[in-house]
């Protein structure tokens, strides 16, 4: 009975330790994604000014910078890279709170935007 327990114990661990493992990992990429959204932020808000009548770049503000739209006729926002860098922040933290805490698990990621 003993050794059934101790068995059982050493197979819950590792698969503690892999869980661990997996979520340490997944909070490595966002935090790699958090710092890459941040940049192309940085480099977007040194290049692009936002105008009532839309993006303008910074060194030519009377050139407007085209958008699409989409299927219905509604102008598509370019991506908001520092709203996507504080979504993989949050996912971040929660990936290494859980890889503290693995036998808590996780609530699934919410869907992407888009």
């Amino acid at each position: 009975m003993i050794v059934v327990m101790i068995v059982a114990l050493s197979v819950f661990l590792l698969q503690q330790l892999a869980l661990s493992a997996r979520y340490r990992s997944l909070a490595r990429i966002h935090a790699s994604l958090e710092r890459d959204c941040t940049q192309r932020a940085n480099r977007f808000d040194i290049m692009y000014m936002r105008t009532d009548s839309g993006l303008v770049l910074r060194d030519a503000p009377s050139i407007l910078v085209p958008v699409a739209n989409d299927e219905s006729g509604k102008r598509i926002e370019p991506l908001d890279w520092r709203t996507e860098a504080a979504r993989h922040s949050r996912l971040k933290t929660r990936y290494e709170r859980a890889s503290r805490y693995p036998w808590l698990g996780v609530e699934p990621e919410p869907a992407e935007p888009g």
